[in-house]
């Protein structure tokens, strides 16, 4: 509200805003396959805020008709509190959400699973406590997808190996995260520790420890929104990979909790 200015606040009011749900990735070959704050018009700030709210771009432009959950961590489970649709300038707003406990969450889930032009799923920060009525930006973010470019899915390469994507454009504050891994249990998983900033590739010096030659994998990108790691996307394809030979050791490195499983979906979310 503090946006607002006064003089527009009663007839604001009297406004209606516009309306406010994972599976594996797609696939190709073999395998089935964040908070940035985004430029949008400074019409998104002459609307009265309420509830948990925030805006959704894709390549930069507002995004409406985007499907969205709240979802809601009770102590001990997760699952979907309410669901949403952004309006035409791609604002949602989840309303009536009723307080957090202590030890209960929330937050606002993006998942896709038929558009190769948007990412494969999206999750925002999560609020550690909310009062009843309170109105709480929950994050802004782009749904566009992350391109996988190279190596070509399923290719067997030598190390040291070089793997490309394509950078969104819109979102220059991208932080972004290459993984490798098995995809039918997640082990081994490997991704890289710190994120590795608004880049476009990375080089595979050798194989981390548990990875072998000759065995195919899987790789994908995560994209972190915000500097403190809490919003982040996945991209929509997931590639196969195999490699020649074991190249150089690699120092050990924290492992992902889970892989995509859609019962699941905190599991890989809220590592």
């Amino acid at each position: 509200m503090s946006r607002l200015r006064l003089s527009y606040l009663f007839v604001l009011l009297a406004l209606v805003l516009g309306g406010i749900i994972l599976m594996p990735h797609g696939s190709r070959v073999a395998l089935s396959a964040a908070d940035s704050y985004l430029f949008l018009p400074a019409l998104h700030y002459a609307k009265p805020y309420t509830g948990i709210y925030g805006l959704v771009a894709e390549d930069g432009d507002p995004a409406s008709g985007i499907s969205l959950e709240l979802r809601f961590y009770n102590g001990s489970a997760w699952s979907t509190k309410a669901t949403a649709v952004t309006n035409s300038d791609g604002f949602f707003t989840f309303m009536g959400m009723p307080a957090l406990g202590t030890n209960q969450l929330y937050y606002v889930l993006y998942r896709n699973t038929d558009n190769p032009n948007r990412l494969y799923v999206w999750g925002t920060r999560a609020l550690e406590s909310y009062k009843a009525g309170a109105a709480v930006p929950i994050g802004n973010f782009d749904v566009a997808n992350i391109e996988l470019l190279t190596p070509d899915p399923g290719a067997t390469v030598g190390l040291p190996a070089t793997f490309t994507w394509e950078r969104r454009s819109a979102t220059s504050t991208d932080n972004y995260e290459f993984n490798l891994y098995d995809f039918e249990d997640g082990d081994p998983y490997f991704y890289t520790v710190p994120p590795l900033g608004y880049v476009g590739s990375y080089v595979l010096g050798g194989l981390p420890p548990g990875f072998g030659a000759g065995v195919p994998y899987a790789w994908d990108m995560w994209v972190y929104g915000d500097e403190d790691l809490e919003s982040f996307g996945i991209s929509y394809w997931v590639y196969a990979v195999a490699f020649a030979n074991n190249g150089l050791s690699l120092t050990p490195v924290e492992r992902h909790k889970s892989v995509h499983v859609p019962d699941d979906i905190e599991a890989l979310l809220r590592k």
